[in-house]
Formats: structure tokens, sequence, C-alpha cells
């Protein structure tokens, strides 16, 4: 009679033992792949989007005909998170990562813009912003990286009595032009936290109407992700990942 042997006990074990270690590198396999995969996209996320800033911020500093100089005081809205560097509404050019700008008239309008970009910490905007404009709450990224801000105010210098001259250094220095009122909005997410102003703008150089006569910045962006069961931080710009973000920009309007 023939007799049919089955496994015994040692090698079912071994057996599982063998299937247990092959799910392991599996599961590895997976996990790796699927962090590189965030990273890659985390990185290409920063990438477009330091990008569409600096073409923004190109076209902006290279029409203004008025670069606020260093050292100069600028007071924004008075009321609202969006304005906040910690110590008031009171920005101060080359000392605090902000940069100022008056640019001229559209053509299809009579009002001055003033400009001004500015960095604050993510985890102050999201706290506070609407839900409307509030891109959410991020707890790998809220207390380390912060915001570039877009402060826009429209002014109107149609009185000729009230502006007496049309030149941007004049108006930057007629007490009637007044900042206050305008609007600020978020234009970038995860910047890399800002340890001194000039790591991210800085102005420089005179003009004949007291001017600063280029802008320069450094736009470095940097984002967390967890995959692979630890935190992966990614940065763009400044070097990073091969990527510069950087500019000096000579504005061709000074003087008007």
């Amino acid at each position: 009679m023939k007799t049919t042997r089955g496994f015994t006990l040692v090698e079912v074990l071994i057996s599982l033992g063998i299937l247990g270690i092959i799910i392991t590198v599996l599961f590895q396999t997976i996990g790796s792949t699927t962090g590189l995969s965030n990273t890659t996209n985390s990185s290409n996320d920063l990438i477009r989007e330091g990008q569409i800033a600096q073409q923004l911020l190109n076209a902006r500093f290279k029409e203004a005909c008025y670069v606020y100089p260093p050292s100069n005081t600028l007071t924004l809205a008075a009321s609202g998170f969006t304005t906040q560097n910690g110590a008031g509404n009171t920005w101060t050019v080359n000392t605090h990562p902000i940069v100022a700008v008056i640019l001229p008239p559209e053509p299809s309008d009579t009002r001055y813009r003033f400009l001004a970009y500015y960095a604050i910490p993510r985890s102050q905007y999201v706290n506070s912003a609407a839900t409307s404009s509030n891109p959410g709450a991020d707890v790998n990224n809220d207390s380390s990286v912060w915001m570039l801000m877009e402060y826009r105010r429209l002014i109107n210098v149609s009185n000729s009595a009230t502006f007496p001259s049309r030149f941007c250094s004049d108006l930057a220095s007629n007490s009637n032009f007044v900042i206050t009122g305008g609007n600020a909005q978020l234009l970038t997410d995860y910047i890399s936290p800002v340890a001194t102003s000039t790591e991210l703008f800085s102005v420089g150089g005179t003009t004949t109407n007291g001017s600063a006569a280029f802008v320069e910045y450094n736009l470095r962006l940097q984002k967390t992700t967890r995959g692979d069961g630890v935190n992966n931080t990614v940065s763009v710009g400044g070097g990073a990942s091969g990527t510069t973000l950087t500019a000096k920009v000579y504005p061709v309007n000074l003087g008007l």
C-alpha cells in the first residue's frame, strides 16, 4: 500500500518564516517606492510653485517706478493677521523679509499701485484665515515653513491739489500716499523659514530720485512629507536639488 507523506511541523514553520520574510521585504519595497514617489511629487510641486512666483516677481519688479530703499519703514493695514510680523504691522526694508514698490498706472486705469511682498509663518496664516482662502492645516509643516504674501493698495492720484507731482518718488514721500487699507493675499506656500531678511529679499543701490536701484531675491521652498515611516523634507531653490529661484532685477521705470 502506498502512503502519502505530509509536511512536518518544522517544514511548515520554516515555510511560514520564509513567507514572512518575503512579505516584509515586499512591504518595505512598496513603502520605499511610495516614499520616493511622494518626495518626487513634492519636489515637482514646489519647483512649479516657485517658478510661478518667480515669474510674477520678475514682472512686478521690472515694471516698478520706485523701490523703497533700505531702512525705509512701511506701515501696512493695522488689522488682520496677514500684515503682522510679530511686533506689529510696521515693516522695515532689509530688516524684515519685505520688499515694496510703486508701479505706474495700467493703461486702462489712473491709479498707481503700491505692492509689498513679505513672508509670514504658515501657522500664523492657517490659524486665522477664512475657509475660502485657507489652504488648510499641515501638521508636518505649519510650525516650520512660511508663506509669501502680496499686499496691494491702489491709489488714485488724479487730484493735482493733493498730489502736485506725479513722480513716483514724490508720491512715496507724500503724506497723502496712504498705503494702509490695502489687501494681502497668499502668493506662495511652503517658503523656507527666514532667519534674516536678506535671505529672502534685499534692495540696494541708489538713484537720483531716492529709489533703490535693484531688488534681489532668493526663493527657497521646502515641504516635509510622511513616507516609509519617517518624515522626509524636500527643498528646492537656493541651489537645493539643483534648482535656483534667484534673481537680481533692475526696474526699467525708475524716474517716472
